[in-house]
């Protein structure tokens, strides 16, 4: 794992087309297309290395179990959406979006 996807591929296969991207480096300011094998990568980002110097990715390999599991459930996010009356969620996303939470909100900021 000498490189490390530091934005998931799945993420980035939304703006995709053809499995490459438009990116602009950080640094440079340059544009450029980009496969996502090689989008959003750094080396060695998560590498980590333990007492007895041996080094480890533990981080990535988490990270990535995480993302397999997400990626389904993401994906079939627009198909679902409006979410069903009743759900949890959407109770949530209601009250985030009340007069009084977003007045409240205000106050808070300022």
């Amino acid at each position: 794992m000498r490189r490390s996807h530091i934005v998931p591929k799945f993420y980035l296969r939304a703006w995709a087309e053809n499995e490459r991207i438009a990116m602009r480096g950080a640094e440079s300011g340059v544009a450029q297309i980009r496969n996502l094998r090689t989008a959003g990568v750094l080396r060695d980002f998560y590498l980590r290395e333990r007492p007895d110097g041996e080094e480890i990715y533990d981080v990535e390999w988490s990270l990535g179990e995480a993302e397999n599991a997400a990626e389904p459930l993401l994906r079939k996010l627009p198909e679902q959406w409006p979410l069903a009356r009743g759900s949890a969620a959407k109770s949530c996303h209601s009250a985030a979006a009340s007069p009084a939470t977003t007045s409240t909100a205000s106050a808070t900021r300022r």
